[in-house]
């Protein structure tokens, strides 16, 4: 139900989830109630720069996270750095995506 997914989000807001879960929360409420960012920014009382902030841990390449033990460590700012730092990687080519991605995993 809708409803109960923005409920349950609300509630989420003033848990102490750590930035990678709540955009993985978001996410499957996106899909399940088939809104759109902007909808679930409002229902959630946020603005919509920063519910598109929050989002982009899932930007973030799953091997990354996967070596990343800790998800609470990743501020959102530096999800949003990585974020942008391996998008600007993929435009450039895949070979220079994956070395980038693999400098970052070794780190």
């Amino acid at each position: 139900d809708q409803e109960a997914y923005v409920v349950q989000l609300i509630a989420n807001e003033h848990s102490p989830l750590c930035g990678y879960s709540q955009a993985l929360s978001y996410e499957r409420t996106l899909k399940e109630c088939n809104l759109k960012y902007y909808e679930l920014a409002a229902k959630l009382g946020i603005a919509n720069a920063t519910f598109t902030r929050r989002m982009c841990y899932l930007e973030i390449d799953k091997r990354l996270w996967a070596q990343i033990d800790n998800k609470r460590n990743i501020s959102t700012a530096t999800a949003a750095n990585l974020a942008v730092l391996l998008n600007k990687a993929r435009k450039i080519s895949k070979s220079i995506y994956d070395k980038t991605l693999n400098q970052l995993i070794a780190l």
